[in-house]
């Protein structure tokens, strides 16, 4: 399960609800053992995009807030949930191996952290016998290279250099928004048109209404969702992939799940590859 200190904040009336909420549903069921947990902290205040919190003190004050909520004595992986260029990636580094050395956190990543820095702290946990970043959290799916430039510029999106890096490395990359909000089955399901509600989709570009057309092909083709095929794109890379699917309801979850059996065969991948980097002027 994945979560963070933030989420659901803009939601006014409590702070980390939604750590609380897994922290609550985790004691009623006595399941922390059969749960794996992961959580960000160090997000700017909301509405105050250019106001980083990556402090030791402050990085430490939002862990320790996050075992309060979810009611457990460690997280099974830590994220430092923005980057302050600003600072060095070794303190940072530090900070968190400090907090896995007491056992509070089994591992610890970074998430919207550039290719740059991650080499950064790489870098300084190799020099210092610091176990390192063991993931890192990027906005990730199969429309996100056509997509519009999202609204919070601190959000990383996937590029060439931060792909090459997973690659060279080995790092986990974990894709967050990694079924596009949806975005493509909503298109298959109106039969390839955009419909009003979608126009403000940041993935309501050309180049994605192109990639919708191939989609939807071939999943008539092999007779599975064009949910599926989304998910299956990820798991076809050449790097360690771990997306995030957010699910609302049972079925749902059920076709997340049934996505992540399907396998893409090397053509397959290589023509839904075609449709992404198709860059043709409409």
């Amino acid at each position: 399960i994945d979560t963070a200190r933030v989420y659901s904040d803009w939601v006014p009336g409590e702070r980390g609800r939604s750590e609380r909420i897994i922290g609550d549903w985790m004691h009623q069921r006595g399941n922390r053992d059969r749960v794996s947990i992961s959580t960000k902290g160090a997000h700017p205040p909301l509405g105050r995009r250019g106001h980083a919190r990556m402090s030791p003190r402050e990085i430490r004050s939002d862990l320790e807030a996050s075992l309060r909520a979810l009611r457990t004595d460690r997280v099974d992986v830590y994220y430092v949930h923005r980057d302050d260029p600003a600072r060095p990636a070794g303190e940072i580094v530090e900070t968190l191996e400090g907090s896995a050395r007491e056992g509070l956190v089994r591992s610890y990543g970074c998430s919207n952290w550039t290719a740059a820095r991650i080499r950064e702290a790489a870098a300084h946990a190799r020099d210092h016998q610091c176990r390192g970043f063991a993931a890192s959290q990027v906005l990730w799916n199969i429309g996100s290279r056509a997509m519009k430039p999202p609204r919070d510029a601190t959000m990383k999106v996937m590029d060439d250099e931060l792909l090459e890096l997973h690659r060279t490395t080995g790092l986990a990359a974990v894709a967050y928004s990694s079924q596009a909000g949806g975005f493509f089955s909503k298109v298959d399901a109106a039969g390839g048109r955009l419909r009003v509600a979608l126009r403000a989709s940041p993935y309501a570009t050309p180049a994605n209404l192109r990639l919708a057309g191939v989609l939807s092909r071939t999943a008539r083709e092999l007779g599975v969702p064009v949910s599926h095929l989304v998910l299956a794109w990820l798991f076809s890379r050449d790097i360690p992939v771990l997306p995030i699917v957010g699910c609302h309801t049972p079925a749902q979850l059920e076709d997340s799940i049934a996505a992540a059996r399907l396998r893409l065969e090397p053509e397959l991948a290589a023509r839904l590859d075609a449709a992404v980097n198709d860059r043709r002027t409409p």
